[in-house]
């Protein structure tokens, strides 16, 4: 857009190019307080009056935000309706001349001044009519910006849920990762001890095989010798054991025969035995013949003398057969 400048000798001496002019007004707005604190509408404002002041009147609304550096398309144009109308009213207000200027100079300056109004509302009319293609373009690059901003929201949301998804997925890792370095760490510790342990082991295994060899050896050779020593046993055994049995023998031998003799001894004295019953018999009958025959000589001491001797003589050849 091409901005309009009008100038005349008494508002601007000297043609002044754009970025000058644009520079001088810049420092003029920071010289007034508490300018950088205003609304942009306001600064913005203040910049059209400045550029009007150097015969700028309709600058662009782009132009405006180079130069106080901030506010939007929105907020200069309605800055710009209000300097606008403020210089409407200015131009209504000063068409009435003063009767006192006189007619020649009055008229020249009327020209002058309705080719200014003339050529000022020409190049507001074709501000106008860029203002609204701008304004058509700016909607539509509104729409589109919304529109844009929509799918943006929405493709922002999307990432930020998958962004939110994935610091979850992050955090879980780093939590499996700390976890899996807590777990290699403490393995690792495990495994050095259990090496360790495994030398110290393999170093006492080591020790106690050689001791278990050696005491292998000596019970070997113990063994030995107690084998020798058994077979030994085992052989005086057998010897001692064949000797009490041909003992047992001649003693079972001896037992025999001596039972042989005191069965024969034994049949010798029931004999004797025998015999000295008949004789006990033959005895007692012998006694009880003669004690009959003393009792016959009893009752015979009582009979006359001579009964007495017929009985005496036949006693007195008993004795001598007895």
């Amino acid at each position: 857009m091409t901005d309009t400048t009008v100038t005349t000798d008494a508002v601007a001496p000297a043609r002044i190019d754009s970025a000058s002019i644009d520079e001088r007004v810049r420092d003029e707005l920071l010289q007034i307080a508490g300018f950088p604190s205003l609304r942009a509408q306001d600064q913005a404002l203040l910049c059209y009056r400045a550029l009007g002041r150097y015969g700028v009147i309709a600058p662009s609304w782009t132009r405006v935000r180079e130069i106080i550096g901030k506010g939007s398309s929105n907020s200069i144009s309605q800055a710009q309706k209000t300097f606008l109308a403020e210089l409407g009213k200015f131009l209504t207000s000063a068409r009435e001349i003063d009767a006192s200027v006189p007619r020649v100079v009055a008229d020249s300056f009327a020209g002058l001044w309705r080719d200014a109004v003339d050529h000022a509302r020409q190049a507001f009319d074709g501000q106008t009519r860029e203002w609204k293609d701008q304004i058509l373009q700016a909607e539509a690059a509104r729409d589109a910006a919304e529109q844009a901003r929509a799918e943006v929201a929405s493709r922002e949301q999307s990432l930020l849920a998958r962004i939110q998804g994935l610091d979850g997925i992050v955090k879980s890792l780093q939590e499996q990762l700390s976890t899996e370095k807590h777990n290699r760490e403490q393995a690792e510790r495990l495994l050095q001890h259990a090496n360790n342990e495994l030398i110290e082991q393999r170093n006492d295994l080591k020790q106690a095989l050689a001791a278990s060899q050696r005491e292998t050896e000596a019970a070997i050779t113990r063994l030995e010798g107690v084998q020798k020593h058994s077979l030994q046993e085992v052989a005086r055994a057998r010897s001692e054991r064949d000797a009490e049995i041909a003992r047992a023998r001649s003693e079972r031998d001896r037992l025999v025969a001596q039972l042989d003799e005191q069965r024969q001894a034994l049949d010798a004295t029931s004999r004797e035995i025998q015999a000295l019953r008949l004789q006990l018999q033959a005895a007692l009958q012998e006694n009880s013949r003669l004690a009959d025959q003393i009792r016959t000589m009893a009752a015979e001491q009582t009979a006359p003398p001579e009964r007495r001797a017929r009985h005496f003589r036949p006693l007195r050849r008993d004795r001598r057969r007895s």
